[in-house]
């Protein structure tokens, strides 16, 4: 299971439709309506749905290896503790692992042998995207299936990869 989500919160104050009754309804569950129906939902709790939301959609995808599409009020958000949550989608269960800072927000599934590397900022001089490196120096390939799903392939080897990004900041997991 590979899923994972960032968030650049800078960004996202820009982004201003979030606190808007119809786009919640489009991307909350109907019993998380219910839930913050009478109680105002703070810009870091919904960026932090989306997130887990968005996560679980990838992981979710890789296992049904279904083609894109991403309905975000078919998932269903429990929080376990301020970092875990689970989520249900088509009788599915998916435990989800979050950090929250006052930059960004980094969501995503936790499964056995995965890996992550997160929290990489684009414009970071110790980043992989420095203008003068090449993909043919790294000797790696990214490649997608017929559903658009992510694999790392060198030589005759594929791995599983999730990609995200957001405004300056850059994570994947394999």
């Amino acid at each position: 299971m590979l899923g994972n989500d960032v968030v650049d919160l800078t960004l996202a104050k820009h982004q201003t439709r979030w606190n808007t009754a119809s786009f919640q309804e489009k991307v909350l569950h109907p019993v998380e309506t219910e839930k913050f129906k009478n109680k105002v939902l703070s810009f870091t709790a919904f960026w932090k749905i989306w997130s887990i939301k968005e996560s679980v959609y990838k992981a979710h995808q890789r296992e049904k290896n279904h083609l894109p599409k991403f309905n975000p009020f078919h998932f269903l958000v429990e929080e376990i503790s301020e970092k875990r949550s689970r989520v249900c989608v088509e009788g599915l269960q998916y435990e989800v692992l979050s950090y929250v800072s006052s930059n960004l927000i980094y969501s995503f599934t936790k499964g056995e042998n995965v890996y992550s590397f997160q929290n990489f900022e684009i414009e970071a001089k110790n980043s992989l995207f420095i203008p003068d490196l090449k993909r043919s120096d790294i000797n790696l390939k990214l490649s997608k299936n017929q559903n658009g799903i992510p694999f790392l392939n060198q030589q005759n080897k594929s791995v599983p990869i999730s990609l995200t990004h957001h405004g300056k900041y850059f994570a994947y997991l394999y």
